[in-house]
Formats: structure tokens, sequence, C-alpha cells
């Protein structure tokens, strides 16, 4: 008897780790989710810094630099409860996934006990954002204070809602000159993350929603639903999403299949643009080159 109730508390244990354990990545989404990483999952930080000490990692490690062939950080491009930004998230995964580590690295400095080491939690970072005239401003942003819900949950890495946090602070564009982020225009938050300029366009067909997917995997690229969009997609209303890729159908626009980033849960998804171009009223991308 005592040997069986030893075996069911090691067993017990066992469980207990394993159900600490979680993808980073999320669920695999019609065969297309890309090789995330997975690690155990971390608290949120809390607004009352009950939890962690007000630390919490800034940056996830280069996975380049272990030999793997993912190294942006598309795994932390998730928007939470707090802010209605989904016109600003979409635009840094956008950056991100055209551009890689650096075009987020590079507006980020670390200023806490992290030292800048990826992974290391910290207490505070500087983030640098372009005002509407294009000059760059830095704001320090203390981990304490990012409101549960922000957008952390499972992804422990905190350098999106910073850079939210200092668009709130940065104010002069809509959106951002309130207590919290709220509906804004992408081509503003271009502004702030790039300093350069980007274009929007209504969408007028399958063939452009194509060509601009086409493009997509040089050109940050993101589109817009309207007030009712197609389901199939698992869309929601009113929302931005990054544009990744096209799987082209032969002599079909509307049989090729586009890749998007879905933000409510960091995963990637895929739908044949038949069955959402007409769903989709603005495409929004970069139109000037950016230095990195």
């Amino acid at each position: 008897m005592r040997i069986n109730s030893l075996l069911l508390h090691l067993l017990g244990i066992s469980a207990m780790l394993k159900s600490t354990t979680a993808c980073v990545g999320g669920p695999q989404v019609d065969g297309n989710h890309d090789n995330h990483s997975c690690g155990t999952t971390a608290l949120l930080v809390r607004r009352d810094d009950s939890q962690d000490d007000g630390l919490a990692p800034l940056l996830p490690k280069n996975r380049e630099q272990e030999g793997l062939p993912v190294s942006n950080l598309m795994d932390d491009v998730r928007n939470g409860d707090v802010y209605d930004s989904w016109w600003f998230t979409a635009v840094a995964g956008a950056l991100i996934h055209t551009r890689g580590r650096e075009s987020i690295e590079s507006l980020i400095e670390d200023t806490g006990v992290g030292d800048g080491k990826a992974d290391e939690p910290t207490d505070k970072a500087k983030f640098a954002l372009r005002d509407y005239k294009g000059d760059p401003q830095k704001f320090e942003i203390l981990a304490k204070d990012i409101p549960s819900g922000a957008g952390l949950c499972n992804r422990r890495h905190w350098f999106l809602i910073g850079l939210m946090m200092a668009a709130q602070r940065l104010g002069g564009f809509l959106g951002c000159d309130t207590d919290k982020i709220a509906w804004g225009s992408p081509v503003d938050a271009f502004m702030m993350l790039t300093g350069k300029k980007a274009i929007l366009e209504q969408n007028r067909s399958a063939q452009q929603l194509r060509n601009r997917a086409n493009a997509a995997d040089k050109t940050p690229t993101i589109f817009g639903l309207g007030a009712d969009p197609q389901r199939k997609g698992n869309f929601q209303p009113w929302r931005w999403y990054t544009l990744m890729k096209v799987d082209e159908a032969k002599d079909s626009d509307e049989d090729s299949k586009i890749m998007y980033w879905d933000a409510e849960y960091a995963y990637n998804r895929t739908v044949k643009i038949g069955d959402i171009w007409d769903s989709v009223r603005k495409i929004v991308y970069l139109d000037e080159t950016l230095d990195y």
C-alpha cells in the first residue's frame, strides 16, 4: 500500500510539471503554424507589483544564434484586452515579419536590471518612437506599470506593450492622447515605429488583395475588415491583421490563399481570397524604404 501511495504521489508531481509547459506559439491552424518555441508559462506582470516584483523579460533570445531558422518576435505579437490597439499591433507584426528583430530592437534600450540580455527579467526600458514630424522621442517605461490583461498572458516578453505605453505618452496621434490606446490609424503606427510614410488604399478586388499579399514578404502590409466580415477565416469586425504571404493558384485570384497573423491568439492562419476579399475594406503598406 505504501508503494502504491508513493507511486501515485510521484505521478501527481509529474502531471503538475507537465501542466506548466505550454507552446508559446499557440495551437496549429490549417497546418500552417510556424515551428515556434515552447517553454514554461510565466506570470502576468501586475499593476499592483504583487508578482515577480515588477520584473519580466523584455525580449526573447535570438533563435538564429541557437541554430534555429526563426529569429523574429512574432510569438509575442498579441493583442490583449486592455487596449483597442489592433491597428498598432498589426503594424508591429508586419515590420517584424518583413524585417525581423532589428525592426524592434532598434527602438528599445534596456535600462533596468536585465542589462540588455535577452530573456533576462528587467524592471524598465526606454522606447524610441517618432512623433508626427518624424522626430525621435524616448520614453522610459516601468514593467510594474503594465496593466493586467494588456497582452502578455502566456507571452512573457513585454516589448510590444512597452511600445504601446510609449505611444500613449507620445500623444499627437488619434488613439494615443488618452489614458489608454484607443481606435487609431495604422498609417500613424507606421510613422511612430519607422518614421516613414504608409499608403492606405481601398480594397476593390480579389486581384488587388492577391497582389498586395504577393509583396507582403518584403513590404510591411496589413489589411482591415469592415463591420460584417466573412467568418471562414474566423475574422472579427473592424480589426486589422498582418498580411504575410500568398499561396497562389494558377490563373485564379479567388482560389489563391493568403496567410495572415491573428494577434488575438498569436498564430498564423490561411484563408482563400475568394472567401474574404469582399470583406477586406482597406490595405495599408509602407511606401518608403527602411534603413535596415
